[in-house]
């Protein structure tokens, strides 16, 4: 059997346990539903196991022990459908090894985040720019759009002079850019060098929320352990990590010893709180 296979965590009247559990007036046991998906796992090894009804019912603990013994999903999040998911703390971590942790996904984990292809994702500036110049000409043509941020790097030994701007119109050749504002100041283009200009904006976001400033304390996404295998394309990362905090950067791949079948591409990181992209002990990502 190859399709998916939905558990249902609460008493269904008319099934043996099910009757049993209404008989005695209770709840289902989470190591009853254990025994059950592991035993769907070992029978239907292809099949998608997933938990269906009754995911309030069940911890965060409770539901990762779930998924380590084969579900394939657990329950995150605000809602699902009409019904609230039961909230988690800010971390998404993506484990392999079997050992429960809290916070995130456990088990032989696989976080796939795959954003629509902007192309490229930076470039470099095809004319200087001014002070009070509104437009940029970029060395090369692009299919980013209205409504998207970029960043221009500086040209000049001060790191302060780093400019960000929404983009409001785009020429014909996708390479002229109308900006939001005026630059304050002068970004060099020559064919030694030029500024670097980065598009920062993607169609999947990953962002603290509006405490974040505060303790500058945000969410972050942690792929662990020899199993684990992380596949994050075109993905934007805002005001996340966790200043000062051991492990809870933005990205971070932590000890997966070789894992050829992960990968970070085409990803933008910015206004981060600690770091952005961490490998510990993790060989082969590309």
């Amino acid at each position: 059997l190859h399709d998916a296979l939905p558990i249902s965590l609460v008493p269904v009247e008319g099934t043996p346990l099910g009757d049993q559990v209404i008989a005695e007036g209770g709840q289902v046991r989470w190591h009853d539903m254990v025994r059950a998906i592991a035993t769907a796992r070992i029978v239907m090894p292809k099949s998608s196991v997933r938990l269906s009804a009754g995911r309030m019912e069940f911890s965060q603990e409770a539901q990762g022990f779930m998924f380590m013994c084969g579900a394939n999903s657990i329950f995150t999040g605000d809602k699902l459908l009409t019904t609230a998911n039961p909230e988690f703390e800010k971390g998404l971590i993506v484990q392999g090894n079997g050992t429960t942790v809290t916070n995130g996904l456990v088990g032989a984990g696989k976080l796939d985040m795959h954003g629509y292809e902007y192309s490229p994702t930076w470039t470099n500036l095809g004319a200087s720019v001014a002070v009070g110049d509104t437009t940029l000409t970029l060395k090369e043509a692009c299919n980013w759009v209205v409504g998207q941020q970029i960043v221009v790097t500086t040209t000049a030994t001060n790191d302060d002079e780093n400019e960000e701007f929404t983009i409001t119109a785009i020429s014909d050749d996708t390479k002229t850019l109308t900006l939001s504002a005026a630059f304050t100041y002068n970004h060099y283009a020559g064919s030694e060098y030029a500024a670097e200009v980065a598009l920062l904006s993607r169609n999947i976001l990953i962002q603290g929320d509006d405490e974040s400033d505060t303790a500058s304390f945000a969410a972050n996404v942690r792929m662990e352990w020899y199993q684990a295998e992380g596949r994050i394309e075109q993905v934007e990362c805002y005001k996340c990590g966790q200043l000062n905090v051991m492990g809870r950067y933005p990205f971070h791949f932590h000890l997966m010893h070789n894992s050829p079948a992960s990968w970070m591409k085409g990803n933008a990181v910015h206004h981060a709180y600690w770091r952005c992209y961490t490998c510990h002990g993790t060989s082969q990502v590309e």
